[in-house]
């Protein structure tokens, strides 16, 4: 019994993890158009399970499961194990490794050496390379980035809301201007209605609710302007060029589109932002990417799974595919006419002598 029941706990244990991340994978292909034999409906399926405010109760709880797994403990299978099942769901195991040489030696069909590294395996689709290895790598930032916050530490305390509804407007703000309702609908996309619902604090603990929340954070990050000359146009909201630098390129409430859209914005607003009467400042250094939210303390060892010495070697061999154009290994050192001797293979120079 105790046998059975270790094994049945085993498999609960992989399921938490397996389940949920065949879904993320799925996903993840299917908005890159990797699977098109699928028809529409596969899209629409892919879109709802990703995009606000249905990925909510889809998307986002499945990232909350691999994230518990990869924090390890007793029903985790830590950050290794689910590194381990990302490869293999995304189609990459085998693939996203360092190097492996072979035995030196003479090629029976060939006169010159044979590869000194080992060949991958065969992928069904070579042109879906470069997709997956984005793909991977894009749920790794989010699951790494995306955790759950840390609880509150009063019944007044907001700021696990005001964070979220500050990051889901910054990122909408940075794809184009929005109207005060289109706003609204942002900054509620980014928190779930429980939240919303339980924001209805008592005044005298000093709590706020989420329309206060909203109203503070939409002037914080943002100026008003109206459009056209009518004294009566809809008045837009536009993204400070101050905050441009929390804008987060695999922020996971963004379609790709959007993604490339506002990286166009946040470029022209980072511009503005170092230029001083109209010089430029050269002497600025941009971000990247902001520091990641501050997550709970139960899913802060998700974080290990930056790392491990799988996600360097990962890294390495995608390095490779993006160098090569999409050859998985390291081109071939062109041989000299000193190989062509120790190989027994005259050039035509020597021939000819």
């Amino acid at each position: 019994r105790a046998v059975s029941a270790a094994i049945t706990a085993s498999k609960i244990t992989h399921s938490l993890c397996d389940h949920p991340l065949r879904c993320l994978a799925a996903a993840e292909q299917i908005l890159r158009h990797l699977w098109l034999k699928n028809g529409s409906s596969g899209g629409a399926m892919a879109n709802n399970y990703s995009d606000p405010p249905l990925c909510q109760s889809f998307r986002d709880l499945d990232f909350t499961l691999v994230q518990l797994s990869a924090s390890g403990m007793s029903i985790g299978l830590g950050a290794r194990r689910v590194f381990s099942l990302l490869l293999s769901r995304f189609d990459l195991d085998g693939f996203l490794c360092d190097l492996e040489k072979r035995g030196g030696g003479r090629s029976p069909t060939n006169s010159a050496y044979s590869s000194q590294w080992i060949m991958p395996p065969i992928l069904q689709e070579p042109d879906h390379a470069p997709s997956l290895v984005e793909a991977l790598f894009t749920t790794i930032c989010i699951l790494v980035t995306e955790l759950p916050p840390p609880p509150p530490s009063s019944n007044s305390d907001d700021s696990y809301m005001r964070m979220h509804v500050r990051r889901g407007l910054l990122h909408a703000l940075a794809v184009k201007q929005l109207s005060y309702s289109k706003a609204m609908e942002a900054a509620t996309n980014a928190i779930t209605k429980k939240d919303i619902v339980a924001s209805s604090f008592d005044p005298d603990e000093g709590g706020s609710s989420f329309r206060t929340v909203f109203g503070e954070v939409l002037r914080e990050i943002s100026s008003q302007k109206t459009q056209g000359s009518r004294m009566k146009a809809t008045p837009c909201f536009e993204l400070n060029c101050d905050v441009s630098d929390e804008y987060d390129p695999s922020f996971f409430h963004l379609r790709i589109a959007d993604h490339q859209q506002a990286m166009d914005n946040i470029a022209r607003l980072r511009k503005q932002k170092f230029t001083v009467k109209g010089k430029r400042n050269s002497g600025k250094c941009l971000p990247i990417v902001g520091p990641p939210p501050t997550a709970h303390p139960r899913f802060v060892p998700c974080r290990m799974l930056l790392h491990i010495p799988a996600l360097d070697a990962a890294i390495r061999r995608a390095l490779i595919l993006a160098l090569t154009g999409g050859d998985w290994l390291p081109p071939q050192k062109p041989m000299t006419l000193d190989d062509d001797i120790a190989l027994g293979n005259p050039s035509f120079s020597s021939e000819l002598s």
